[in-house]
């Protein structure tokens, strides 16, 4: 098991860290924020002309060929700046299950435009009238690759910008994914607001046209995916709002002493930094499980719990750390908090990842 990144880790890295920290500005935030939008399309259009959307594409297409290992690092940074990009969407949830599981004609009918920015992916995971993803109450009908969906998806992202969706779905022969365009329609939205600020969509899904993708492994291989993505962006989240603490707490003056040298005040970010590092090692091993094609234990839920529960950790000390100047809105603090709460919130809490760490080891797996 070696998590030390390979050359074109590092470049995704150092490449999107210049990406990130030149447009993802808090000026331009606020500037989003004022205007009513979400989607940080400056910053979009960079990621594509760096070619970093690309990297998970096959070589044929114009890709890296990337695997998840490699896009947490870019997700990771995406984290840092709290960047309204849909990359979780469409790289992780998109492209890597239509790489992975797609045919040549489905690879280039959904996957055209995703390199250069223009064809932006999701996935609806998560139904009404179920709290589990494998256990979808939307059902698909046909015969062979096409079906008809019905049924209705919850807090979907970036609906109203995809192109194209990708779903569960109970069929005759168990949970499938399957794709539809998000214009089909038989699709009908209803717009709710996440814990950050973020659109989110309710689809209803009206006998709509889809196609099934890959086989009856294919669901879950996703929804593992999706998880080790949402805690790399929860790392992400947890360690600016770490290092921002580290820097007020070295420059905030009290008792004529900066606070940080003030015994509970060093303890307090020092098991923020641990809670950070074990954050960091476990996504990683979960990363390194997925790529490398070995079983995946439990090392993705504990890579959940991690995101859940140490990402809590870090941003409430943060909080506390910073006093008022946490909760002031021209301080970029309160964004972090957000969005660790919102990934918190979609990755299912720290209490559901540990019963289900019990539940795996109890089933002697590790």
């Amino acid at each position: 098991m070696d998590f030390a990144r390979d050359e074109l880790q590092e470049m995704i890295g150092d490449l999107s860290k210049k990406i990130f920290r030149g447009l993802v500005t808090s000026e331009s935030l606020d500037g989003l924020e004022k205007s009513g939008t979400w989607m940080h399309r400056a910053a979009w259009g960079a990621l594509a002309q760096s070619e970093l959307l690309s990297a998970p594409l096959p070589e044929s297409m114009g890709g890296m060929g990337c695997d998840i290992d490699a896009l947490v690092v870019l997700l990771e940074q995406a984290g840092r700046t709290v960047a309204p990009v849909p990359l979780l969407e469409t790289l992780v949830l998109g492209a890597l299950p239509l790489v992975r599981f797609g045919t040549v004609e489905q690879q280039a009918r959904y996957l055209d435009g995703v390199g250069a920015g223009r064809t932006i992916l999701t996935a609806a995971l998560t139904d009404a009238g179920s709290r589990l993803p494998l256990q979808p109450t939307t059902t698909a009908t046909g015969v062979s690759g096409a079906v008809r969906l019905s049924g209705v998806k919850r807090t979907v992202a970036y609906a109203d910008e995809a192109a194209f969706i990708l779903a569960t779905a109970d069929t005759p022969s168990g949970t499938r994914l399957v794709i539809f365009a998000a214009d089909d329609p038989g699709v009908s939205s209803t717009a709710q607001t996440a814990t950050n600020g973020q659109p989110l969509f309710d689809l209803t899904l009206a006998d709509v046209a889809a196609e099934v993708i890959g086989g009856e492994e294919a669901p879950a291989w996703l929804l593992d995916r999706a998880n080790v993505g949402m805690a790399a962006l929860s790392l992400g989240v947890a360690r600016q709002a770490l290092i921002m603490t580290a820097n007020y707490v070295s420059e905030r003056q009290q008792f004529g002493r900066p606070i940080g040298t003030f015994q509970a005040v060093s303890q307090r970010a020092a098991d923020a930094w641990m809670d950070v590092e074990a954050m960091d090692v476990s996504l990683l091993q979960a990363a390194w499980r997925l790529s490398a094609g070995v079983a995946v234990g439990a090392s993705v839920a504990l890579a959940r719990y991690w995101a859940c529960e140490g990402g809590h950790r870090v941003v409430a000390a943060a909080q506390h750390l910073h006093g008022g100047m946490g909760f002031d809105r021209d301080y970029a603090l309160y964004r972090y908090f957000l969005w660790s709460k919102r990934l918190e919130f979609g990755l299912g809490g720290g209490s559901a990842q540990l019963a289900e760490i019990g539940r795996l080891l109890a089933a002697g797996v590790d």
